[in-house]
């Protein structure tokens, strides 16, 4: 096999000059009017949302961009391109003015285009303006700064949705399990039961869509005859014309007026979807609640109609209150639940906001994030490596600077050590804004210093030998032979989306906002994605190696995406990227829209169906190699593991093919039974060496003295070969995976 057979069987392509010069000066262009532009469409959108119902464009946007077939993604496949987040500005706008005071000029109908398109194009005039921020820097250091800042902002700006409602109850309700007697009576609601009222709730307006839909089809599908206006009356008691003779002749003429007319009428009378009373609302919280005390939990997520009013236009979407405060309050006792999606991102916010004026409460709060977060990343990683042993709190010296220090948590998994340094901490209003002393501090706390105490202790581990004698906080010994951690893996975990927000380890260099360089520095994501991390990867080989493989890319910068999507690239590909992620010439590639099958597979999860988990694509006989290695967990079995997960599914099949053919040469004597198949597998830059042997019988010092020459022959051919992993298979082909499998390092001889 060629040495150059790297090729991923996927492609990344650039613009070429012509393409690239007509976009720089589009680009040009749209930057220099960007201030001015952005002004110009906030404007409009306040315009157009004024010149419509506001009530109604709250609810229609809600049943039309934010509902959608229980089991489906619906970031997927967005009508209109809308996200949550248009929705999320539209409903501000909406609600500047008090019902009473508004002055609509246009039917719904009729001006929803106008505030559709007003409303990405505010968006889109925002991003804008970061860019300019971005060009109008003339010292390098001080551009990528402002790049980096802009990324965040935009982030926090448009993305949402960071947690699947199964994990977030989950973590939800073990964080607060210890502290919801302290919370419950001191608020009068209880932390874990709120987060199921929510969901009770929107359970009960799903199933209130669902009987929507159902009676628009219903009519839809009746005959029009005299009792059609009855049953149209019954069905939705707002019109938007009465239905006298002459209306009726003219839809009796016209099926698409017909049409049109009942799903206007279906439109205008939404508000029996999404309104809910607080007897409602009451009878949903699980185990019973005091009426009062539920009301202080609703005034405080809630917005009335003129509540947005004092805000100046340009801080709604940066600092959009409709996050922290989806439901509208109608009147005493009467809600509007049109955003039921936004506790996904917004559910430790509005939670905290119950208690964070009370002290005492707030102090157990954060006591308990910390001390949770580092629970739960050992208790999932515990779980992802049954074979392994998972320490928490490992007090130690470095002998560096005599000074002690303590690592979060430490998972020794064969050969490898896999380092988390759990952060709690939240990113301030002031550092979201790029606020410079803010910005860097909250930087240097969250990323910076956690990778900088993680990579230290795999500095420490690596460059011991021997037993080490350490212990953890609370005073339990603890022995750990440094000997056999050949190597360490190291990781940041937040309980917070910081990692989403917060600028990548490459970004932080380049951008000079730390001293430290790239590769004292690693990844971090939070704490939903590590468990959908180890929930998607089945092996603890590919545990290893997806978390390995995201420190590198997030080194060079090569791969930019949400963890999800970057998951759902690992799917597909195992991060075999061939050499494109080391050429300087190669741009970095977005990753967007891969993880539609992870979210796909959580949706039907949620919807209560049973799909296929999502899982990398193997051979079989791979699959029964990676498995069969990882049953046995044999010395440094984690490196070959890894070493594996490195080959691409193509190249799987190849080395296989070539085994075959080098098996059945040897049977009919076409080639010599000590002949072997080489195949160097990636780029220059990270290749692994696989040998394939046919062993005329079991394990012998014939079949050893053959493996051994087999490697020395493959190392002698090039000095650069520092490591050889020979499988061995019997002359006729066997049940088993393998017949011998064997690393050869060239230091050891």
């Amino acid at each position: 096999m060629s040495e150059d057979n790297d090729d991923p069987g996927w492609f990344a392509t650039e613009l070429d000059d012509e393409q690239a010069d007509a976009l720089r000066e589009a680009m040009d262009a749209a930057i220099a009017q960007a201030s001015p532009n952005y002004g110009a469409a906030l404007r409009r959108l306040e315009s157009s949302a004024r010149a419509v119902p506001p009530f109604d464009l709250i609810c229609v946007t809600a049943f039309y961009f934010l509902t959608g077939e229980a089991g489906v993604n619906p970031e997927y496949n967005r009508p209109e391109d809308i996200f949550q987040h248009h929705v999320e500005l539209m409903h501000a706008f909406a609600l500047r003015r008090p019902l009473d005071e508004a002055e609509p000029a246009t039917r719904l109908q009729d001006g929803m285009r106008d505030v559709l398109e007003a409303v990405k194009e505010a968006v889109q005039a925002f991003m804008l303006v970061e860019m300019a921020g971005i060009s109008a820097q003339q010292d390098e250091g001080r551009r990528r700064r402002a790049s980096t800042i802009a990324g965040m902002r935009t982030h926090a700006a448009t993305v949402r949705g960071w947690s699947y409602y199964t994990d977030l109850a989950q973590v939800l309700a073990e964080l607060y399990a210890p502290i919801e007697s302290q919370i419950q009576d001191a608020v009068g609601v209880s932390p874990t039961a709120l987060v199921a009222w929510w969901w009770a709730v929107a359970e009960k307006i799903d199933e209130r869509i669902a009987a929507h839909r159902q009676q628009v089809h219903d009519i839809l599908t009746a005959p029009f005859d005299d009792a059609w206006p009855a049953l149209m009356k019954g069905a939705f008691p707002r019109l938007p014309a009465e239905l006298d003779q002459v209306l009726m002749a003219r839809l009796r003429s016209d099926e698409k007026q017909r049409q049109a007319f009942t799903i206007i009428a279906a439109d205008l009378n939404l508000y029996q979807v999404f309104a809910v009373t607080i007897d409602e609302l009451v009878d949903c919280y699980p185990g019973g609640v005091q009426r009062l005390a539920l009301e202080r939990v609703l005034d405080n997520w809630s917005l009335t109609f003129g509540a947005t009013g004092e805000l100046p236009i340009h801080a709604l979407l940066q600092d959009n209150p409709v996050l922290s405060r989806p439901i509208v309050k109608l009147d005493p006792g009467l809600y509007l639940w049109c955003v039921a999606s936004a506790f996904n991102h917004s559910a430790f916010a509005m939670l905290e906001q119950l208690f964070q004026g009370n002290p005492t409460l707030w102090e157990s709060y954060t006591t308990r994030r910390a001390a949770f977060l580092e629970a739960r990343v050992a208790s999932a990683l515990i779980d992802a490596f049954p074979n392994g042993r998972v320490l928490g709190n490992v007090v130690w010296v470095d002998p560096a600077d005599g000074k002690e220090y303590e690592t979060d948590v430490l998972a020794l998994v064969g050969s490898h050590a896999l380092i988390a340094e759990c952060k709690s901490g939240r990113l301030s209003r002031p550092a979201q804004k790029g606020r410079g002393r803010w910005f860097r501090d909250d930087l240097n706390e969250l990323v910076v210093e956690p990778a900088r105490q993680a990579q230290r202790f795999a500095d420490y581990l690596t460059g011991q030998s021997g037993v080490l004698e350490l212990a953890t906080r609370d005073g339990q010994p603890v022995t750990i032979d440094a000997t056999a951690v050949r190597a360490a893996i190291t990781i940041g975990v937040t309980l917070e989306p910081l990692a989403g927000l917060l600028p990548g380890i490459g970004e932080i260099v380049e951008s000079e906002l730390t001293e430290r360089t790239v590769d004292s520095l690693t990844h971090s994501l939070t704490l939903f994605d590590l468990l959908v991390v180890l929930e998607m990867l089945e092996h603890p080989s590919e545990v290893l190696h997806y978390i390995l493989r995201r420190s590198q890319l997030e080194r060079n910068q090569f791969l930019v995406g949400d963890e999800t999507d970057l998951l759902g690239f690992y799917l597909l590909t195992g991060f075999n990227l061939g050499s494109a992620e080391f050429d300087t010439e190669m741009q970095r590639m977005r990753l967007i829209g891969l993880s539609d099958t992870i979210d796909t597979y959580h949706y039907m999860v949620e919807a209560g169906k049973t799909p296929e988990t999502p899982r990398v694509r193997r051979t079989d006989w791979w699959e029964s190699l990676l498995t069969t290695v990882e049953d046995r967990a044999g010395p440094r079995w984690t490196e070959l593991g890894i070493a594996l997960c490195n080959v691409a599914y193509d190249e799987q099949r190849e080395f296989e093919q070539a085994f075959e053919e080098l098996r059945t040469s040897i049977a009919c004597g076409d080639r010599p039974a000590t002949d072997f198949v080489l195949f160097a597998n990636g780029p220059p830059e990270r290749r692994d060496y696989f040998v394939a042997v046919v062993l005329s019988e079991p394990a012998s010092e014939a079949t050893r003295s053959q493996i051994a020459n087999a490697a020395r022959q493959v190392m002698a051919e090039d000095q650069d070969i520092e490591r050889v992993i020979i499988v061995g298979w019997p002359p006729v082909r066997h049940i088993a995976s393998y017949h011998t499998l064997a690393l050869f390092d060239r230091r050891a001889g």
